[in-house]
Order: C-alpha cells, then sequence, then structure tokens
C-alpha cells in the first residue's frame, strides 16, 4: 500500500496533519484557483482559523509537487493537433480504399451474375429449341407409324380380296406363338 502522500486522492490520518502556529490542526485542501500557474488540483495544507479579527494564520503547506500534468507551448499543441488530425485523415483514407476495393470486388460479382444470367438465358433458348425440335421429330414419327399402319391394313384388305377362299390367312405381320407343350408323364 502507497504512502497518502503518493496517491493523488490519498487522505492523512489525523494525528499525520501538522499543527499551525495557533495550536490548530490544519486542514488538506484542493488547489482550484488558477493563479499559481500549475497547481490547480494539488493538494496542501491550510489553517482552519483563517478569519480571526484580521489576524490569519499564514500556514500553507503544499503537499504535491507539480503534477505531471504539464502546461503545453502553442507549438507543442499545434503539433500534437496537427499529429492527431494526420492519424484522423490517415484512418480515413485506409477506410476509404477500403470501401473502393469492396465496391471494385461487389462490381466484379454483378458482372460475374450478369454473364452467368446471360449464359443460362443461351441454355433455356438452346433447351426450348431441342425441346421443339424432339416433339415436331415425335409427331413426325407418330405419322410415319401411322401411315405404315395405314398401308399395311390396305395391303392385308386388298391380298384378302384377291386371296382364294379355301386358303388360309398368312400372318405375316404379326408373331404369333404357340403355348408350350405340355407332357404327361
Amino acid at each position: 500500500m502507497m504512502p497518502w502522500r503518493q496517491e493523488r486522492d490519498g487522505v492523512p490520518p489525523w494525528n499525520e496533519l501538522p499543527k499551525c502556529h495557533c495550536g490548530f490542526r490544519a486542514w488538506l485542501q484542493v488547489c482550484e484557483d488558477n493563479r499559481p500557474r500549475r497547481k490547480r488540483g494539488c493538494r496542501f495544507f491550510k489553517c482552519p482559523d483563517n478569519e480571526d479579527n484580521f489576524m490569519a494564520c499564514t500556514l500553507m503547506e503544499w503537499i504535491d509537487a507539480l503534477w505531471p500534468r504539464q502546461l503545453e507551448t502553442k507549438a507543442q499543441y499545434y503539433g500534437r493537433m496537427e499529429a492527431a488530425q494526420d492519424t484522423a485523415c490517415a484512418v480515413r483514407l485506409e477506410e476509404e480504399r477500403r470501401v473502393r476495393q469492396r465496391e471494385i470486388r461487389l462490381k466484379g460479382k454483378v458482372d460475374q451474375l450478369q454473364r452467368r444470367r446471360e449464359e443460362l438465358g443461351a441454355r433455356e433458348a438452346t433447351l426450348k429449341r431441342q425441346e421443339e425440335e424432339f416433339e415436331a421429330r415425335q409427331a413426325q414419327l407418330l405419322e410415319e407409324e401411322e401411315r405404315q399402319k395405314k398401308m399395311k391394313q390396305q395391303e392385308a384388305e386388298s391380298s384378302s380380296k384377291t386371296s382364294s377362299k379355301g386358303k388360309l390367312p398368312r400372318f405375316t405381320q404379326y408373331n404369333v406363338t404357340c403355348p408350350p407343350p405340355i407332357y404327361i408323364t
């Protein structure tokens, strides 16, 4: 634990308070006045009997040396402010650079998506054309099959008219299978 004199807000015990010429224990006070340069915020002891018929005790004992809070010269102040501005400017420029890079990446992605959309549109058009060709070919094959059926039917009718009555008709168009033989054992 640090002694009370070294702590910024340290308060001494009652028995360590100095006595003034009047015989009273001094009060611990903090300087609020700006007149003693660079002493604002410093602690000091002062006699409590300060209104005794204009015969005030003159005890005033400083506890703290000057606090590290030093006054800056104008050059130091402007230098510190300029450094802060430079830092803020560098941060802002870095952020702008990152934003530009993100915009470039996003633009590339948008272009890539647009190309993919165009490729998909071309593929869809190709598939639609192939589907139409397939349907046309299927319809053509069905027509060809119907025409062949009609031709075979006409041939069968014409051959049955010209054939003799005693002969059995020939089955050339259909493959007729016989039931399997039954063996008795």
